[in-house]
């Protein structure tokens, strides 16, 4: 499947789409921060990708992690706005080089933020600027990687079970596995199926 029926897939099962709300199911944070992400997608050789960073270990939140660029709410800005700030901040992405295709559900973390993913369609190739004091890395994972069988994997501990995708040396785990296995399973028209149990601990985070 060529990079531009991928795409064009996204759109269409994003078109129109209202956001939901969905909750980590051990979140319990009593008031919550409004924040937004931008979930980057572009075409790079007919393939798909997207492009995700990982944050600085010395933040105080999700310090290491792999995620979506995106941050808090300034007072008076949109959901969007604050995506497209966050995304030039952290990365350089310009948003006069974003398209945007549509929106993933609204999802409260166990951290105590409400999040508002918007899926975009980058202008590529672009020369993106990480912010060292935010980002670690960035990372840029093939679509039909994410999708291959055995790349969402669920891991068993005491509360209960976690999905995550293994993409080879890296695992993406918490909020983004669960904004991305939405993104993937609206363009499929299916569920993902996870492969496992495996033990909490044999998972490298």
């Amino acid at each position: 499947m060529s990079a531009s029926r991928d795409l064009e897939e996204i759109r269409a099962a994003l078109e129109g789409r209202e956001p939901g709300s969905l909750v980590d199911p051990y979140a319990t944070p009593e008031r919550v921060r409004p924040a937004s992400v931008l979930v980057p997608v572009y075409e790079e050789r007919d393939e798909a990708h997207l492009l995700f960073v990982r944050r600085s270990d010395h933040l105080g939140k999700h310090a290491g992690q792999i995620a979506f660029p995106g941050g808090g709410r300034e007072p008076g800005e949109d959901e969007l706005g604050c995506a497209l700030r966050e995304a030039e901040e952290e990365v350089g992405i310009h948003r006069a080089g974003v398209d945007i295709l549509g929106r993933l559900d609204r999802y409260t973390t166990i951290t105590g933020y409400l999040v508002s993913p918007f899926v975009a369609k980058l202008a590529w190739p672009l020369e993106l600027r990480p912010d060292p004091g935010e980002v670690a890395e960035v990372l840029h994972v093939p679509l039909a990687r994410l999708v291959e069988p055995g790349t969402l994997r669920v891991a068993s501990e005491e509360r209960g079970e976690v999905n995550f995708f293994d993409v080879g040396d890296e695992v993406i785990w918490g909020a983004t596995a669960r904004m991305l296995r939405q993104l993937l399973e609206l363009k499929l028209g299916r569920p993902l199926v996870p492969s496992g149990p495996v033990p909490w601990e044999k998972v490298r985070w």
